[in-house]
């Protein structure tokens, strides 16, 4: 999955992309963009990842299918705080 920094914040981003690693998901690109709303973003015939990332973090997201290549994290400069906290509080996925 990758990760979209719209906060303005790169420690933010970074908090995010180490607790999605520590609960044994793949994080392949960050940046840093103009994000309009935190969510979770997924490319067309891709929802099921998607919705399951949604599930883990309690509800927390936004589900959207967008233009994107791969499942994706979007953390927008006004509403990303509990995008945050969902995946502060996310467990680790079963081996």
């Amino acid at each position: 999955m990758d990760v979209v920094n719209g906060t303005g914040d790169p420690a933010l981003a970074d908090e995010v992309v180490a607790r999605l690693t520590a609960a044994g998901l793949t994080v392949g690109t960050v940046t840093t963009a103009e994000a309009g709303v935190s969510g979770i973003e997924h490319p067309e015939g891709e929802s099921a990842g998607a919705q399951w990332l949604a599930e883990a973090l309690g509800g927390a997201a936004v589900l959207r299918e967008t233009a994107v290549l791969q499942v994706t994290v979007v953390l927008g400069a006004t509403d990303s705080a509990p995008l945050v906290a969902a995946v502060d509080a996310l467990p680790a996925c079963a081996d």
